[in-house]
């Protein structure tokens, strides 16, 4: 009886995990933990979700120019790059707040230029017409773009395809710029 007794006490002392243990178990969970990230991919999530929005944006935006086109027969004219959803610009007075309440900004913030057709990694909502006419200056076409964070080369609305970029004298776009496009019907 006194040699069970003296195993049982062994045993209630020994119920504990060594520091060891612990140890490999915390570096075991680090090292899965890290592979989840990897696989996730939260940046890249982030980005996707990012061109949804932009593109969502150009719809939007596209909505109002159309709603405006009705009423003057005419897009608000600019022969030159004018970032698209910047207050005071030719786009944002014609359509504020009659066609839409407010012009989206672009999800990244990131607006430091408004010319579409450079090699840059900025984000933005770019916007020009042909030439204009009257007062206001109307113009026949558009194009509204924005700068994608992930490769859309396989959209038919990149911004190279759309049939109104030529007219808008921008060129080919590099390669390593991705650029979603919308443009009149």
């Amino acid at each position: 009886m006194q040699n069970l007794y003296k195993k049982y006490i062994l045993i209630q002392y020994n119920k504990g995990f060594t520091l060891v243990e612990l140890l490999i178990v915390i570096v075991i969970m680090g090292i899965l933990a890290g592979v989840a990230i990897t696989v996730i991919n939260p940046q890249g999530i982030r980005a996707k979700t990012n061109d949804g929005t932009r593109k969502g944006d150009l719809k939007k935006i596209q909505l109002a120019l159309e709603n405006y086109f009705t009423d003057f027969r005419g897009y608000p004219g600019t022969t030159t790059w004018v970032n698209a959803t910047a207050t005071g610009t030719v786009l944002s007075t014609a359509v504020v707040p009659n066609y839409i309440g407010v012009l989206p900004r672009d999800p990244s913030g990131d607006v430091t230029s408004t010319n579409p057709c450079v090699n840059n990694t900025n984000t933005y909502y770019s916007y020009r017409t042909t030439a204009c006419s009257g007062t206001p200056c109307l113009a026949s076409r558009y194009v509204l773009t924005a700068r994608m964070q992930v490769d859309t080369s396989d959209n038919e609305s990149l911004c190279s395809t759309l049939s109104n970029w030529s007219s808008v004298t921008c060129g080919a776009i590099p390669a390593t710029v991705y650029c979603y496009g919308v443009q009149n019907p």
